[in-house]
């Protein structure tokens, strides 16, 4: 470890040391004081409880314990976070806010009976009971439990943690600082390596010119740069030449594909195209060979193994080789005289190396010369060095390009219209540099053009090249240009056999994109528009998944259309070949927006303009404009047949228009609901028992009566009423965060209920890979369900006719109790927001999964009220807060809920059980 890093991790640890236990001894003192604080609450509880109840001390009568409750399934029955019992001196329940008390524990009723008062804790409960004295002398025992509100004691931790980082960061910022100021002249060498990036690799470190251990290693670190600059410099010309020489043959191939595939050819025109792409393929495989072997020269460098040739052999075998690739060049090859001692004929160098080169300089001979021909002559008379001469008698090279010749990719002026890489010469260059030869070119237009290679012989030659390591990689083979040909052309009928592929997932990210724009267009126009409460929005979101099924049906393979299960909508098949499904998707969620938000404020109308002409354009991009148009039909057709199919339904038409009815007089009599709260606003949607159902009719499913109504504090009635006020003395800011995440009752503030299940939705699908069958699979069967429950939950409500909390408390227990928000204007029993959470949780869990990880982003942001994020494990957890939240908020009682679940996972199972399909897809 650096000294620096270690002082710095040593004065961290004690800091960090020090400064955590002042917070963990912070933070268990707060601990106990909200204990203490929460056991006050309890006992506060208690006391009143006692002194309201034991008021009618005459009514008190033991409570018999009833299996009723322990019926209902964990995922209807709400759970208890809080209840107080009040027991009489024989240890008998005379009281309790849940209706249905736990077995008393014998012995704490004991102790509280014998010292007066006693707390504890109890699994997950805080316990807090207190012996009381009547004006009777009788005596009654009050036990008061809760779950803890540990809610500040979470914010403390939090504050102590994040003070506990930034505190710790500052000592690590201090530490580090003293630190550096010991180390400043390694300090300065780090910064100056750290300022070196690989766009300036030529910048070096400054050496002070002291003979001392840091000018060491600065030297050192310059000499490695020096070696990763010509790396870099290697690597970069590589990709420089692949870029170059690759896009022009890839460029003209795709050009002639996409003009043999314009329309049909004749059998000439296509033999024509693919010469014409073979050729084109070829020379590709020429350049990436010949590209393959600079880069390996390039590379691999020093470590390329030399060994002792005889250079008349080895050049034999280059001209049998390259006549056996070239057949239509010839090459002559002179000797002079040779000599009498073998020994003169050895030269040192790379076998395949030197075969690259020599073979370039064939073919480069053979090429620019007008009868292919190239002569090769060996002269083998000077004692030092053999020099091998190519030459041809073609045209000449200008002598102010002599030089250029071996730069990469340079074609001389008077060649320009001749095929060739580019890269050959260069690469003869590279090879011949490695070897630490020679080579010289003479040319003119009398004597044609010479390549010259001295090569020194084997006993002249330079000892780091004699001495190369002989244990490098082999070199590779060279390819042959038929093997590179074939995997080309391979890769081309790859491409081809996936466009097919490619067009069909074109097709459905555009439906996904339009199926989830529209919803989230929709989710909005809901939202911002007077009269769709709850009914209402369902019994769109029904119509809107029937609209969508219907548009879709080209593309669910064996599907039932819903015309085929409710004969009055109308249907007409598509008449195309090629179907836009997006096109008809949007076509269809258009209309429908237009025919059912004709009150809707115009610049959301326009906006929904606006999306139909962006998808409208998306679908032209990737599809035929005649399937577009006749897709777009398609779903406009649909989106009427649906809208007209809406319009049957008389009593609920247009209902967005005539919420209240002030015409509607509820049944007299106590327990009865009534308009309540300041406004006073008539019913909502009295006759709404008479709307379209699509699966389930509501006589289909047997209703649960609410508990009987009384005012009788030893009642069923009472102790629920009673729980609404101790949850609400005071409301703790997790309920309160509960109540309000989940308040969706105000128009134009918050979405409804119907519209808040379809943002879950939609978030789903965003995180979570969802197929744009179960895509629309979801909208219709969501849409039904929820538009189904409503119509079981209003028919109950208004039949049963239950008053709500707030008329309840205000007239038997406390007059100046109110709920956290404005009670709605209609009956209590059963919950909608609960049958609502119910149905639609079912559905999503029988698509996603029973465990899911997911947060409600849905107010995310939100000032007017709490709409922080919550974050859940799994979909009943979603369904049962949702449905306590209505106890929080002071809306509903504990029955209401729970029968609302009840009826919306009755819906759920029924439409889950509706058959989609003729076979299974």
């Amino acid at each position: 470890m650096k000294i620096r890093n270690k002082l710095t991790l040593q004065f961290f640890l004690v800091s960090a040391g020090i400064f955590a236990l002042a917070c963990f001894f912070i933070y268990e003192l707060f601990k106990q004081h909200i204990h203490e604080e929460f056991y006050t609450l309890l006992e506060n509880k208690a006391r009143m409880t006692a002194e309201m109840v034991l008021r009618h001390e005459e009514e008190l009568k033991p409570i018999v314990q009833t299996k009723e409750t322990d019926s209902l399934s964990p995922k209807i029955k709400l759970p208890f976070t809080a209840n107080t019992s009040i027991y009489n001196q024989n240890f008998q329940c005379v009281f309790s806010l849940t209706g249905q008390p736990s077995e008393p524990d014998q012995h704490l009723l004991s102790v509280i009976n014998r010292d007066g008062f006693a707390k504890l804790n109890r699994n997950q409960f805080h316990v807090f009971g207190a012996r009381h004295f009547t004006p009777k002398g009788n005596v009654y025992l009050s036990l008061s439990e809760e779950v803890a509100d540990l809610s500040k004691l979470n914010k403390l931790r939090n504050i102590l943690i994040l003070c506990f980082v930034v505190t710790i960061f500052f000592v690590i910022l201090s530490s580090w600082f003293f630190a550096g100021q010991s180390l400043r002249p390694v300090s300065h060498i780090v910064e100056d390596v750290d300022a070196i990036l690989p766009a300036k690799l030529s910048t070096r470190l400054k050496d002070q010119g002291s003979d001392d251990e840091l000018s060491h290693l600065v030297k050192t670190f310059n000499n490695l740069l020096e070696r990763i600059d010509l790396a870099f410099n290697v690597q970069k010309k590589f990709i420089a030449n692949v870029s170059h020489e690759l896009k022009n043959p890839l460029a003209a191939i795709d050009t002639q594909l996409q003009f043999v595939n314009s329309k049909d050819r004749t059998q000439e025109e296509y033999q024509k195209a693919i010469e014409s792409i073979h050729e084109d393929i070829k020379e590709m495989s020429q350049t990436m060979e010949k590209l393959l072997q600079l880069a390996r020269v390039h590379s691999e460098g020093e470590r390329i193994p030399m060994s002792l040739i005889q250079i008349d052999e080895h050049i034999y075998d280059c001209r049998e080789y390259f006549l056996k690739n070239f057949p239509q060049y010839q090459v002559s090859l002179h000797f002079s005289d040779f000599p009498g001692d073998e020994k003169q004929l050895m030269i040192t160098a790379n076998a395949a190396l030197l075969k690259i080169a020599f073979m370039n300089l064939m073919e480069n001979a053979c090429k620019f010369s007008p009868q292919h021909f190239v002569s090769v002559k060996v002269d083998l008379t000077h004692p030092e060095s053999i020099s091998i001469e190519f030459h041809n008698s073609g045209p000449s090279i200008p002598q102010h390009e002599l030089d250029k010749i071996f730069e990469a990719f340079y074609r001389s002026s008077t060649q320009a219209r001749k095929k060739g890489t580019g890269i050959g010469l260069h690469l003869v260059k590279s090879i011949v540099q490695l070897h630490q030869f020679d080579i010289q070119v003479n040319s003119s237009e009398k004597n044609g053009t010479s390549f010259t290679v001295v090569i020194p012989r084997a006993e002249f030659q330079s000892k780091e090249i004699i001495n190369q390591e002989v244990n490098a990689i082999d070199p590779a083979p060279v390819k042959s240009s038929i093997g590179i040909s074939l995997w080309t052309l391979l890769a081309f009928c790859f491409f081809f056999s996936c466009k097919n592929s490619e067009t069909n997932d074109i097709g459905n990210d555009l439906a996904r994109k339009a199926l989830h724009t529209w919803y989230k267009e929709f989710k909005i126009l809901d939202w911002n528009t007077d009269g769709y409460r709850p009914p209402v929005s369902a019994r769109l979101y029904a119509y809107l998944g029937l609209g969508v099924w219907q548009c879709s049906l080209p593309v669910l393979d064996s599907s039932v259309g819903m015309h085929e299960l409710f004969p009055e909508i109308k249907y007409k098949p598509y008449s195309g070949t090629k179907f836009s499904h997006a096109a008809a998707i949007n076509a269809c969620l258009h209309e429908l927006a237009k025919q059912f938000f004709i009150s809707a404020n115009m610049n959301l109308l326009k906006q929904a303009d606006v999306i139909y002409k962006k998808i409208q354009e998306d679908c032209y991009k990737y599809f035929p404009e005649d399937a577009v148009d006749l897709s777009d039909q398609y779903g406009l057709e649909n989106a009427q047949f649906i809208y007209d199919y809406s319009k049957m339904d008389s009593t609920s038409h247009q209902s967005f228009l005539y919420n209240y009815d002030p015409r509607y007089h509820p049944p007299e009599g106590k327990g009865k609901w009534r308009p309540t709260g300041a406004h006073q606003m008539p019913a909502l949607l009295p006759h709404w028992n008479r709307t379209r159902t699509f699966v389930v009719k509501p006589e289909e499913i047997k209703s649960n009566p609410p508990i009987e109504f009384s005012e009788d504090r030893n009642s069923r009635f009472f102790a629920e009423a009673f729980e609404l006020c101790q949850l609400s003395q005071p409301l703790s800011d997790e309920n309160r965060w509960i109540a309000e995440f989940w308040s969706d009752d105000f128009p134009g503030i918050a979405l409804n209920p119907a519209s808040r299940w379809l943002s879950i939705l939609i978030q789903l699908e965003e995180k979570f890979p969802v197929s744009i069958q179960q895509m629309i699979e979801l909208r219709l069967k969501i849409g039904l369900g929820l538009n189904d429950a409503v119509v079981k939950v209003w028919t109950d409500k208004y039949y049963y006719n239950v008053e709500r909390p707030e008329t309840y408390i205000n007239r038997v227990i406390s007059s100046s109790w109110q709920p956290l928000h404005d009670t709605p204007p209609f009956p209590a029993y059963p919950s909608g927001h609960s049958a609502f959470g119910a149905c639609a949780s079912s559905i999503l869990q029988s698509y996603f999964g029973t465990k899911i990880n997911f947060t409600d982003n849905t107010h995310k942001g939100r000032k007017e009220f709490i709409g922080t994020p919550r974050t859940f494990k799994d979909f009943q957890s979603m369904a049962l807060e949702n449905a306590l939240s209505r106890l929080y908020i002071g809306a509903h009682f504990r029955m209401d809920c729970e029968e609302g679940l009840r009826q919306g996972y009755i819906v759920a199972e029924k439409v889950s059980q509706l058959k989609l399909y003729k076979s299974k897809p």
